[in-house]
């Protein structure tokens, strides 16, 4: 199930959802090509009708081998009989075939939900991305060594706490383009292109709704945690935990690394008025250790700000963010589709019900 690009994870996904009954439409990204030279896309595969579960895949760029891959695995073993299901596939094609978790324009999608702008400024980011642009900078001639990244996560930690510091980073910021997690200026094209996908395909208004949004990166490896960004109540968290049958961790509790995560396109697929009953949770794998990924994330920004950088400088550099989002074994692989099916099954099952 797991493709070796996207370019062949668009092909996987399209091929299958048409084997499998499903009406498959490209939205095409306009101005801008992907690794390959292919052309870039967010590719929606609909069947059936009444509630609707809704899978989305790569948000985060290179986070989407492995949702990419739950998608294509989940289409070939249930019929979904009794539902609508709706796969949306690369929701950040650019970042997915360039092998970076951020689009065309550094921003984190995930982050760029937000009807206004500009959201609330990270102020304390502001510290921490002096120190990051003097080793991930543009005209830095090389990526960040892994000593500095060590040294400038030692030195932020000892003053805010290993809690207090993954709150700033991962919080996401809306002011530098060239750091870490920013969340852009303005709607990025992908999310306008996502809510004209929304129209077109008249997702939500449904009676019952439920988005499971596919991730990696933060927790043990291999482990799929259900997260929700906001607080326990929320319209859209306790029928999220019905429906899947278990605890979905509010992001806010801030119990540990994993759920520190923003995952603000809640706003897009959980608010309250998308359909009658409304459900939305991330489903976060691990990875690696979360200091490999914030190295990876340091050095995927540093070749963000030195665009003119490329060979085998900027191989290694994509193959090390990549390796940090996609855990390329037998096992992590296996353990991250059954946890998917897993809970696709229990999920439509009580949606049925």
């Amino acid at each position: 199930m797991f493709s070796p690009s996207y370019r062949v994870a668009a092909e996987q996904f399209c091929e299958t959802a048409m084997n499998r009954g499903f009406e498959v439409t490209r939205h095409l990204l306009p101005g801008h090509l992907g690794s390959e030279g292919e052309n870039l896309s967010i590719d929606v595969a609909t069947k059936g009708s009444g509630d609707q579960l809704i899978l989305l895949s790569g948000v985060h760029g290179t986070e989407g081998f492995a949702g990419s891959a739950c998608q294509i695995e989940c289409m070939k073993r249930f019929d979904f009989d009794g539902l609508r299901i709706v796969m949306i596939h690369a929701v950040n094609p650019y970042g997915f075939s360039y092998s970076t978790r951020v689009n065309e324009n550094r921003v984190d999608l995930n982050r760029n939900f937000s009807r206004v702008y500009p959201p609330e400024h990270n102020a304390l980011y502001s510290q921490l991305h002096a120190d990051f642009v003097r080793f991930a900078g543009a005209g830095i001639a090389t990526p960040p060594d892994r000593a500095i990244i060590d040294r400038w996560f030692d030195k932020w930690e000892g003053r805010l706490g290993s809690e207090g510091l993954a709150g700033v980073i991962f919080g996401g910021q809306y002011r530098y383009d060239d750091g870490l997690y920013f969340g852009g200026r303005e709607r990025q094209p992908s999310v306008k292109l996502l809510d004209r996908i929304i129209d077109e395909h008249r997702i939500g208004g449904a009676t019952r709704a439920l988005t499971i949004d596919f991730h990696t990166g933060l927790g043990p490896s291999g482990h799929g945690e259900l997260l929700y960004s906001g607080a326990r109540g929320a319209a859209s968290h306790g029928p999220a935990e019905l429906w899947l049958g278990e605890t979905v961790t509010c992001t806010d509790t801030l119990e540990n690394l994993s759920q520190m995560t923003s995952t603000t396109n809640v706003a897009m697929f959980g608010r309250a008025d998308f359909a009658e009953q409304v459900g939305f949770a991330a489903l976060e794998y691990g990875t690696v250790p979360v200091r490999d990924v914030v190295a990876a994330l340091c050095g995927d920004m540093w070749l963000r700000n030195n665009p003119a950088v490329g060979g085998d400088k900027a191989a290694a550099v994509r193959m090390q963010t990549r390796n940090a989002f996609y855990v390329q074994t037998p096992a992590w692989e296996s353990a991250v589709l059954t946890r998917a099916v897993q809970l696709v099954e229990r999920a439509s099952g009580s949606m049925r019900g």
